[in-house]
Formats: C-alpha cells, structure tokens, sequence
C-alpha cells in the first residue's frame, strides 16, 4: 500500500450508494477511502480522501460501485 495522503473529487449518481460500497470495499481490501465531502451541483460530486491505497484500488473502487449500482438496477431498488 501506498502511504501518501490523496484528496480527489468524483462525480457520484448518489453519495449514499457510494457510502455503502465505500464500507463494503474497505472492509474487502484494507483501505481507508471516506468521504470528507459532498459537493450538491447540478449532479453530485463527492471528495475523498485516502491514505492505506494502492493506483488499483482507486480505479477498483469506481468499478465496484458501477457494478453495485447495476445489482440494484436489476433488483429494481433504483431505476436511474
């Protein structure tokens, strides 16, 4: 794991479903990604920071929260 600290802002469908597999996937591999902030525009964008990382797991989190979102999708919990 990488040791320094990065701040980075993405745009989110919804900060609370981000939450959700922000738990699930530092539980899974070891990380420490919060949400330091939620920036309400037109659509949502969330800043993060992170320390415990690795470069695969930033790009691990955005696709473990697209297949999260599509799961819900097909369950019917959410339909955007």
């Amino acid at each position: 794991m990488e040791n320094k600290e990065l701040i980075f802002t993405i745009m989110v469908t919804s900060p609370d479903l981000l939450e959700r597999e922000i738990r699930n996937y530092n539980d899974f591999f070891k990380t420490d990604f919060e949400i330091i902030e939620i920036i309400d525009d037109e659509v949502p964008f969330c800043k993060l920071k992170v320390a415990e990382y690795t470069m695969a797991n930033i790009f691990g989190l955005g696709y473990s929260l697209a297949l999260f979102e599509e799961r819900l999708r097909k369950k019917g919990e959410i339909d955007w």
